[in-house]
């Protein structure tokens, strides 16, 4: 349950009153990004301020651009939240593991952009999380490790819904068919066959 509440006013202005920062949304502390969106706002609202015509349109655009990035930093900062307050469930983790799942508790840090930032250090993440699935020796990604559920073992831990993943979602489907497209192989449209 979140601790702190989340703000997000629904205008950010009247007449000639604008709100920034914490003032029109929230960010909880920990993604640490709450100066830099209202340093943010505060470089749009002037950049703004000198192309548009009036200032009520300057304060219209100026809530349009920055919207969404507040709504996508507030994203992140729900999952950071999220984890903080359950954190009791990593705690037994493995130091490795516990690492990962810390640095990409928002999702704004993804697999490939910590290979981006340290790729010695996910190497060895990659190389430890394959070792625990069983499958020593390999630096693939978690998600191309080894699975196993009882007496059967998974290839990989890759899955997809063959029909979402090749057909627009508006199209109609008969129940019990399969979408399998000729040109793509049936490991990348997520078939995992036991070994």
């Amino acid at each position: 349950m979140d601790q702190l509440p989340r703000v997000l006013c629904e205008r950010w202005s009247f007449d000639n009153v604008v709100l920034m920062g914490d003032a029109a949304a929230t960010a909880h502390f920990s993604i640490g990004s709450g100066s830099k969106l209202a340093l943010e706002s505060a470089i749009a609202l002037a950049n703004v301020l000198h192309s548009e015509p009036t200032m009520a349109e300057a304060f219209a655009r100026y809530e349009e651009e920055r919207r969404f990035e507040v709504l996508r930093l507030q994203s992140a900062a729900r999952n950071s939240t999220e984890w903080f307050e359950q954190v009791e469930r990593y705690l037994d983790l493995d130091p490795v593991q516990f690492n990962y799942s810390l640095l990409t508790r928002s999702q704004r840090i993804s697999h490939e952009n910590l290979r981006v930032r340290d790729p010695q250090w996910l190497e060895s993440a990659e190389r430890w999380f394959q070792t625990q699935a069983g499958n020593p020796g390999s630096a693939r990604a978690p998600m191309f490790a080894p699975y196993q559920l009882r007496g059967m073992t998974l290839t990989n831990r890759v899955v997809v819904s063959p029909w979402r993943s090749t057909r627009p979602l508006t199209a109609a489907r008969p129940i019990g068919t399969s979408a399998i497209t000729p040109n793509v192989p049936r490991a990348v449209q997520g078939w995992c066959t036991p070994k």
